[in-house]
């Protein structure tokens, strides 16, 4: 910055006044007021121009402290100050796991059910329950899939959405199944069981499903896994 440009604010409006009288005079018609309003707006512009020349600021930020929320869980005591809570899955998202795992069975896609599945998954029949990992549940299907053709079902409908009863681990169950009522002790309340009727248990004369399939699926981040099946079904 020039010297010039470091002068005081009412040294440059006295020079801004001297330069208006200046040339007001060279006129020779301007009044005293002209002259002395022409003085104050020299005065004015002056003023600005030291203003900008001044280093600017930077504005004041206020900063609030970070919030910190606790962890969130499906159910929390009142008398917290602070809670979290963690909204429930809607019954939709029980649904696309029914959709895939029957899309699966009609594909014959053994290893494409695993992933559905909890580690631990326990089978329901007719004549009792056998407890698998899912990393081998391939091997309930796939007997099944070596002696009959699941791919007869791709061109038929195998349940409705409407005829789907899904029932939630905190519910009173005793309007649900007998079997889901039995194992309402040992469901997690974040847990959901889905009864879906099936429509076309035959194709022909072969029987591919039951009458009907129960599921019970745990919550797993934002998705469900089936962790108990049932199924009145006998492999011919």
């Amino acid at each position: 910055m020039s010297p010039s440009s470091r002068a005081s604010s009412p040294g440059r409006a006295l020079a801004a006044s001297l330069t208006a009288a200046a040339l007001a005079g060279c006129l020779g018609s301007a009044t005293p007021g002209e002259i002395a309003r022409a003085a104050a707006r020299a005065g004015d512009a002056g003023a600005a121009s030291d203003e900008e020349d001044r280093p600017r600021q930077p504005g004041g930020v206020a900063i609030d402290p970070a919030l910190v929320l606790p962890e969130a869980r499906h159910r929390v005591q009142t008398d917290q100050p602070l809670v979290a809570l963690r909204a429930p899955l809607g019954s939709d998202v029980a649904l696309g796991t029914v959709h895939s795992f029957f899309q699966r069975i009609v594909q014959e896609d053994s290893e494409g059910l695993s992933p559905l599945f909890t580690r631990e998954v326990q089978i329901l029949s007719g004549t009792g329950g056998v407890t698998q990992n899912a990393t081998a549940i391939g091997n309930w299907w796939e007997p099944r899939f070596k002696r009959l053709d699941y791919g007869k079902l791709g061109s038929e409908p195998l349940y409705r959405d409407v005829d789907v009863e899904v029932f939630r681990g905190d519910d009173e169950l005793t309007q649900a199944p007998a079997a889901i009522a039995r194992t309402a002790a040992t469901m997690d309340e974040t847990d959901v069981v889905v009864r879906v009727p099936i429509l076309t248990p035959r194709v022909g004369s072969d029987r591919l499903l039951g009458d009907e399939m129960i599921l019970w699926m745990r919550r797993d981040g934002e998705r469900y896994r089936i962790y108990r099946v049932m199924e009145d079904f006998q492999l011919p």
